[in-house]
């Protein structure tokens, strides 16, 4: 067992992004509290941009053998963290102005999760809606209590885990090119039942025209559709069948691969009893996107 040296590791997994993870390690303050794990999954070194940085304490390692991809990197870090809390962020993004404040301050209250709403810009810095879906989970449990935020909020960043609580269940993240995250998201979710809820942003997406949620080559569109495969499996068992998501976006992103990839998914998607069409909450959003 790691002895947890350190009130808060923060992993990050890297892929050719320079400008990226400067910005990032450059958004995190001093402090001997914090340990940074950096990831590099299988792309040129950045030990020489790292070495220049003495704030906080930063370890990197090279991930150049067995599977590629955040999922595999995101695992390597979470075997090597010896932090009490643990945070994820992705090396596009950034933690916003005072965010290490806020994120101090719940850790000395020892939920199992504290969820965060983001704030997201494009690569121009200009306002995006990257961020809306979970903004809105945050503000529908604040004013309704809407527990959705449990196993609707796909993505691990803008959130505080308790470190016991992933390694207790052994949860690691899918080793798949697309929706590494989806599972490892929700099973916290279900499993964390001390869980807090802040109206405090500290966290910002950068939406990037190359991310993979803007690819749409049949090994992601297959890997994100597996991936809600399991998702609605694991909701029946474990919540409520009433509780499975809507795959319109898999057969979207069908479309564009070939009429019978799209014939497929709907199909299957009827046989399993998936809902076909999102949610008035998850239709909204989408009329945002599409309009914006």
């Amino acid at each position: 067992m790691i002895i947890k040296k350190y009130d808060l590791s923060i992993i990050i997994p890297y892929y050719n992004d320079e400008k990226g993870i400067i910005k990032l390690v450059e958004s995190i303050p001093q402090s001997d509290r914090i340990e940074l794990i950096i990831i590099n999954d299988h792309s040129a070194s950045i030990s020489w941009i790292l070495a220049q940085y003495n704030h906080v304490e930063i370890k990197y390692y090279l991930q150049t053998e067995g599977n590629r991809w955040a999922g595999a990197a995101r695992n390597y870090g979470l075997s090597l963290a010896q932090g009490k809390f643990i945070m994820f962020a992705d090396s596009d993004d950034y933690f916003v102005s005072g965010a290490f404040d806020i994120i101090f301050n719940y850790i000395t209250l020892d939920f199992d999760i504290v969820y965060f709403p983001p704030t997201s810009v494009n690569e121009n810095g200009k306002k995006s809606l990257r961020h809306t879906k979970y903004s809105d989970l945050v503000t529908s449990y604040l004013n309704k209590k809407d527990e959705a935020i449990r196993y609707e909020f796909f993505v691990p960043w803008s959130k505080l885990y308790k470190s016991e609580l992933i390694y207790k269940h052994n949860i690691q993240f899918d080793e798949v090119i697309a929706s590494n995250d989806v599972m490892f998201s929700l099973k916290t979710g279900v499993m964390g039942r001390n869980f807090k809820v802040s109206s405090d942003t500290i966290y910002c997406v950068v939406e990037s025209s190359t991310s993979l949620t803007k690819i749409f080559s049949e090994e992601v569109v297959d890997s994100r559709f597996d991936v809600l495969c399991n998702y609605n499996t694991f909701i029946a068992k474990n919540l409520c069948p009433a509780k499975k998501i809507s795959t319109i976006s898999c057969i979207s992103r069908a479309r564009r691969i070939g009429f019978y990839k799209m014939l497929y998914v709907l199909f299957y998607s009827l046989h399993k009893g998936y809902p076909i069409l999102p949610d008035s909450n998850g239709f909204k959003r989408w009329l945002k996107r599409f309009f914006s």
